[in-house]
């Protein structure tokens, strides 16, 4: 495979395909693109599935690199896809990133420890030459999406991967893991199998075998203890969605009391897509957060739920950001300081929910909110579906 690079101006970005997380760098600014970089060339594996692609400002230097391992099942995906490479490079070179994007072997070719193998590699290659590309190998964060963030989580807590390569889990400053499971893959397939639901089985079962064996070998919560130098990790989930809601909060939990401290953050309404497209958009909680762990904050003050964060409003380029304002006092109610907050559901239902009495839910959204003689007032439609109407009907009230 032939590597190829580029050179792209800041303003050509904006022609990138419209994700809702897209950002652009300043106009002028160059971006180098390397693509298809061979990081190994294991007999008989085809060149794309150990090759990274790096995205670099044009006179970076010494600059902290994140390497991204996408998700797809440990059985498809690209690094060539704009959602794991084109796309959230620009917005972390904007900030001052260089980022790689990194393939691996998929299924069937790829089951573990194949997969975790390549990963180890890659790394170890970017260690050993991002400084070509302007990268910092001193300040190197990894980040993972679905089973990309279990590849994240497992180069990172069982050093013998990276030992292979010659290399200690020190090198490594920082973990993001975007809504992955199989955190502890026996604890997760005898969680299941307990109500009755067999989950994702067959697709743990392709990518890492079906012995006890096995599945605690490519578990990162079985390879935790102390004085191993992983590093702290910030953690996403989505509500119990392949039980993570059990099983992300234990494993952060378990790191920080071997010594990595690290954060399980519960982001209440996204979905899995969304957590990955919102980790590099500025203007939510989420990418907020992301951006504050890469710069060095403390994971563990670090709120466990996303609601908990205020969302600024976008600053328009060429302004100055706006004064906070000072809290305001109702004065008609006297009812003290008030301040700009926002709201979030608690739960969201999709369409063919079914009420507890086996009914179809019907839709609703909110149209107005406004403050009043000391009360918030909300005006609410209620899209009732009338199969015998053309057009379903909506009641105000």
């Amino acid at each position: 495979m032939r590597m190829k690079t580029f050179v792209i101006l800041g303003a050509g970005l904006a022609t990138l395909p419209a994700f809702p997380f897209a950002q652009t760098v300043a106009p002028g600014t160059e971006l180098v693109r390397t693509l298809d970089i061979r990081y190994a060339n294991t007999p008989g594996v085809d060149a794309k599935s150990q090759s990274l692609d790096v995205y670099a400002p044009k006179h970076a230097k010494n600059a902290p690199v994140i390497i991204f391992i996408h998700g797809g099942g440990w059985r498809r995906g690209d690094k060539g896809s704009p959602a794991v490479g084109s796309i959230p490079a620009a917005h972390f070179n904007k900030h001052g990133f260089v980022f790689v994007s990194i393939n691996y072997r998929l299924t069937p070719a790829g089951q573990h420890p194949a997969n975790i193998q390549d990963v180890a590699k890659a790394v170890a290659w970017v260690h050993d030459h991002i400084a070509e590309h302007g990268g910092d190998p001193a300040r190197m964060f990894v980040v993972g999406h679905s089973a990309g963030g279990h590849l994240a989580a497992l180069v990172a807590a069982d050093d013998r991967w990276l030992k292979a390569e010659g290399k200690s889990l020190s090198i490594l400053k920082g973990v993001v893991l975007l809504d992955p499971a199989a955190y502890d893959i026996p604890g997760y397939l005898k969680q299941v199998a307990s109500t009755g639901r067999q989950g994702m089985k067959q697709l743990y079962d392709n990518a890492f075998g079906d012995t006890d064996e096995a599945r605690r070998d490519a578990s990162p919560q079985a390879h935790l203890a102390p004085d191993k130098h992983i590093p702290p990790m910030l953690m996403f989930y989505t509500g119990s969605r392949m039980e993570a809601n059990t099983f992300a909060p234990a494993f952060a939990e378990a790191l920080t009391k071997v010594g990595a401290p690290s954060r399980a953050v519960d982001t209440v309404t996204l979905d899995h897509n969304e957590i990955g497209m919102k980790s590099a958009d500025e203007t939510h909680p989420l990418g907020q957060l992301v951006l504050r762990f890469l710069k060095g904050e403390d994971v563990t003050k670090f709120p466990a739920t996303l609601g908990a964060i205020a969302v600024p409003a976008p600053t328009p380029a060429g302004k100055p950001a706006p004064t906070p304002a000072k809290p305001k006092t109702n004065t008609k109610t006297n009812a003290g300081p008030t301040t700009d907050f926002q709201f979030i559901f608690a739960q969201d239902y999709f369409p063919g929910t079914k009420d507890a009495r086996g009914q179809f839910s019907t839709g609703t959204e909110c149209n107005y909110i406004v403050a009043h003689d000391g009360k918030l007032w909300a005006t609410i439609s209620c899209w009732n579906l009338d199969h015998k109407a053309q057009t379903p009907v909506r009641r105000r009230w």
